[in-house]
């Protein structure tokens, strides 16, 4: 290999072929952030089809995905039931509180799958698995 001359530039090595396991881990913390938070948009789709889809390549993306749906299943039975209590007045105040509770707890989520942890809702049915 020669020096480059003047005004040349060095030669650049070739891309890897994939991408490398840095760029995989911040790929997979990005897609199970998005899974916890997707709730506030479309309940359990969006947790859903990024476990049928880059859970199929990602241990750990599958399983902050199942975590998020299982809340989200959990915190959309809680919502309905506290409409259902409207009658009551205390059916409001459910629901504010459930509302609150399921924002605070899907952002600690986030968070924790932010730094590569994997986080356990700590009220939460686990029906999938």
């Amino acid at each position: 290999m020669t020096e480059p001359g003047p005004g040349e530039q060095p030669p650049q090595p070739e891309p890897a072929v994939g991408a490398t396991p840095e760029q995989r881990r911040d790929d997979e913390r990005t897609w199970a952030v998005i899974a916890h938070l997707g709730g506030f948009v479309l309940a359990v789709v969006i947790a859903w089809a990024i476990r049928a889809t880059v859970g199929r390549r990602s241990e750990f993306v599958r399983d902050q995905a199942t975590e998020a749906m299982n809340f989200q299943l959990t915190a959309v039975v809680a919502f309905l039931i506290s409409v259902v209590l409207w009658v009551i007045v205390i059916g409001l105040l459910l629901t504010v509180v459930v509302g609150i509770g399921a924002l605070v707890l899907s952002v600690l989520a986030a968070l924790a799958a932010h730094a590569g942890i994997r986080y356990r809702y700590p009220v939460c049915v686990r029906l999938i698995h």
